[in-house]
């Protein structure tokens, strides 16, 4: 793990410096404050490890990437980029699932949970090609993600209601069949390493004592590791966090793993950088979101870059999945670049019409 963060940082070192200009930016400067706020705290509560440095970089890296994106896609073909990386996460999530299962398999393990890159393909799909976003469903419910299972039910939804609504009928069904197939996995193949852990999950839902006993295994530790941290959460904490470095220990079946970046995103924040910085990323995502306007949904790009940015967001209330998802920086640059377009675009007619009334 240590040498793919590593070479991460590499790639995100050489985007940062390739893009410097581009970084030169009023909300850099306010994130270079509140991270040095928490480096602060963090060396007077944490030690210094491998962690406390990436707490740093993982948000750093991830909003000058958003920047220098911003610019990147000014002038280069997002759409072409869709149709490379489509094909290379689209199909190779499926070649490598029977070599996963064989590898898990192999090892005796009891449940399969990983995270393909399925969300660009899953997003470019549902503007394309119906049968290939239920096969990229079926996909990410092979590989057993939850979170991204979820995710991609509801921004299915939402595109639905959305942009297909004199369709709507068609596409429900589409659902209704999805759901009844699903059933039918769940039904005959309940030994699949990762279609037990769904249906596990499925079972302890439905279960009487679902909402006590059963919700820690429902949210497969998310509720212990929410109670851990804010059981060492002081009341300056929520305002200040406890500094970069932060850890918790995880009761995992009797065992106690010390971990960080907890699942559930706005608790790690909270706890790791405080309020602020916390409102402060909230407010720079809900800032681009809702940019969004209908000429804008007319542009193929900005809508799949809206979908997997979305779909993103979504996995980071079950998931860390923000600043560590490398697609999200790209999709967040490809809709801040096409909305100061239309807004030049906006300046410069209003500038032809006023030239022309005089």
């Amino acid at each position: 793990m240590e040498e793919f963060l590593i070479l991460s940082a590499a790639l995100d070192l050489i985007i940062y410096f390739l893009g410097f200009k581009y970084t030169l930016d009023k909300k850099i400067i306010l994130l270079c404050a509140l991270l040095l706020a928490s480096a602060l705290i963090g060396l007077s509560n944490n030690d210094i490890s491998r962690r406390f440095i990436t707490d740093f970089t993982l948000p750093f890296f991830f909003f000058v990437k958003v920047l220098v994106f911003r610019k990147y896609w000014s002038t280069a073909d997002f759409g072409k980029y869709v149709k490379v990386y489509v094909n290379l996460a689209f199909y190779g999530s499926i070649i490598l699932l029977p070599v996963t299962y064989y590898l898990f398999t192999s090892s005796n393990h009891s449940r399969l949970a990983i995270f393909p890159p399925m969300e660009l393909p899953f997003a470019n799909f549902m503007l394309s090609n119906t049968l290939f976003v239920i096969i990229a469903f079926f996909v990410i419910l092979l590989y057993g993600k939850r979170a991204q299972l979820v995710s991609a039910i509801v921004v299915f939804l939402c595109y639905t209601f959305v942009f297909k609504r004199k369709q709507i009928v068609k596409f429900l069904f589409i659902f209704l069949l999805a759901t009844v197939a699903v059933l039918y996995v769940f039904e005959n193949y309940s030994k699949n390493l990762a279609v037990s852990r769904l249906k596990g999950t499925l079972d302890l839902f439905k279960s009487e004592e679902s909402a006590n006993s059963n919700i820690n295994q429902i949210s497969a530790g998310r509720y212990n590791e929410f109670e851990t941290i804010v059981a060492q959460m002081k009341p300056q904490d929520y305002f200040l966090g406890k500094g970069m470095g932060f850890v918790y220990s995880v009761d995992n079946g009797g065992v106690y793993i010390e971990t960080s970046n907890a699942h559930f995103s706005p608790i790690g924040f909270l706890s790791k950088y405080g309020l602020i910085f916390t409102l402060f990323v909230y407010y720079f995502l809900f800032s681009i979101f809702l940019k969004t306007n209908k000429a804008l949904l007319r542009d193929r790009n900005y809508v799949i870059a809206l979908g997997v940015s979305v779909f993103i967001f979504l996995e980071s209330f079950f998931s860390y999945a923000l600043f560590v998802t490398p697609i999200l920086p790209v999709t967040l640059g490809v809709m801040l670049s096409l909305q100061k377009r239309q807004k030049m675009l906006r300046a410069a007619r209003r500038n032809i019409t006023g030239s022309v009334n005089k």
